[in-house]
């Protein structure tokens, strides 16, 4: 019984990060392919987002804008 209570506190204080691991942790063929489609579906979410977050960069000028912030400080 304490056991389960140290795990289940254990859980609640990692988050769904833990149930995530164990649920790949399991042999199933189905849970190893969804998890290599979400890391390559994750991947290109991340690659899209830098495209945009680059090109909103350009667009602003960051590295201007950079310069003045620091000049005003």
């Amino acid at each position: 019984m304490r056991k389960e209570v140290e795990e289940m506190r254990w859980r609640q204080r990692r988050g769904g990060k833990r149930q995530r691991e164990e649920e790949r942790g399991k042999g199933d063929e189905e849970g190893g392919r969804e998890r290599r489609k979400d890391t390559e579906e994750m991947r290109k979410e991340r690659e899209e987002r830098r495209k945009k977050r680059g090109e909103w960069r350009q667009r602003r000028g960051g590295k201007s804008q950079r310069g003045g912030r620091t000049q005003r400080r």
